[in-house]
């Protein structure tokens, strides 16, 4: 078994009132999803999770910008 523990959903009212125990919960590694009549709205997750996602995201971003550069450094083919 790998440890994975399945994100628990709650409202956005619970989540207010029990906000202590969802953090408790994001130190231990647990992920909290937070609804809004029935629509996720927001999740409520480990900061060692958030750091890794906001790396990930930023070096795909770099990435990008990167070939996109190369891109237009490169000459346009001539149409025939």
């Amino acid at each position: 078994m790998s440890g994975h523990v399945e994100p628990t959903e709650v409202s956005a009212a619970k989540a207010k009132a029990h906000l202590l125990e969802y953090l408790r919960r994001a130190q231990r590694g647990q992920t909290t999803l937070i609804s809004k009549r029935g629509a996720k709205v927001a999740a409520l997750v480990p900061i060692e999770q958030f750091v890794r996602s906001t790396e990930s995201a930023e070096l795909y971003a770099r990435s990008l910008d990167a070939m996109l550069a190369r891109a237009r450094l490169q000459p346009r083919s001539k149409k025939r």
